[in-house]
């Protein structure tokens, strides 16, 4: 798959977030990218904002979300201040079995 391919609908999307504004991302693991799970990706690139991959569990507790993420052998536990109207919210990608 071309890159500029999936630049147009993260460009558009991209666009459209900075108009309206957002508290927080959340992406799927793929859909009109043939799953090559980049678009969210790309949003944050475009956005300069911090993206968290292959998300699995996501919960608030107050300020900070507790976020899970399912590897191979392992699921990896990280905080994320999460502050409604930051600067920098982080923007997630996640799986199908998101929970």
């Amino acid at each position: 798959m071309n890159m500029h391919c999936l630049s147009i609908p993260a460009k558009a999307l991209a666009a459209a977030i900075e108009k309206i504004g957002f508290d927080l991302l959340i992406f799927g693991e793929g859909s009109g990218d043939l799953y090559a799970q980049q678009v969210g990706l790309l949003v944050g690139e475009i956005l300069q904002l911090p993206v968290i991959n292959a998300v699995s569990a996501i919960q608030r507790q107050g300020n900070t979300l507790v976020i899970e993420r399912t590897l191979e052998d392992d699921v990896e536990v990280m905080n994320s201040l999460f502050q409604p109207c930051s600067a920098s919210p982080p923007i997630l990608t996640c799986h199908a079995f998101l929970r």
